[in-house]
């Protein structure tokens, strides 16, 4: 059985003969199986060398006036904490120590482990019975991890 040659009739009756058309490109398996493979392997190296850096808790330490003069209302009872987060990026721990040393846990993931953050967590004064907006605190913490 022999292979007929490519008809190009049909596909050019598709387009006037004004405008020039480059036939379609046909793509051979064996480069689709190497592209694969290829992108395979630079998934996993990547995976790899970002996991190869983690080596344990991030921290940083923020304050009432470096937070202050920044426009933002400082959602803490206290005037200085650092910031953590274990982890990595798929399950983040964030969390909040104060200066005595008790850690507190900023999101949900952190709860299991750490108390709540409620006994440092600051009362909104505009509306009272709300607490102060932590969530420049859970950003900044998680983009330590």
């Amino acid at each position: 059985m022999s292979q007929q040659p490519y008809q190009y009739e049909p596909y050019m009756q598709q387009y006037p003969p004004s405008i020039p058309q480059p036939p379609p490109r046909r793509r051979s398996q064996t480069a689709a199986w190497t592209a694969g493979i290829i992108a395979f392997l630079v998934a996993v190296f990547l995976g790899f060398a970002m996991s190869a850096g983690d080596d344990g808790p991030k921290q940083t330490e923020v304050t009432r006036d470096g937070y202050e003069a920044t426009g933002r209302i400082w959602p803490l009872t206290v005037d200085s904490a650092t910031l953590g987060c274990e982890g990595g990026k798929d399950q983040p721990v964030a969390t909040v120590t104060t200066a005595e040393g008790t850690t507190y846990g900023l999101n949900g993931v952190a709860m299991p482990d750490h108390p709540a953050l409620a006994p440092i967590w600051r009362l909104d004064p505009e509306f009272p019975g709300l607490r102060v907006d932590v969530s420049d605190l859970l950003v900044e913490a998680l983009g330590l991890c």
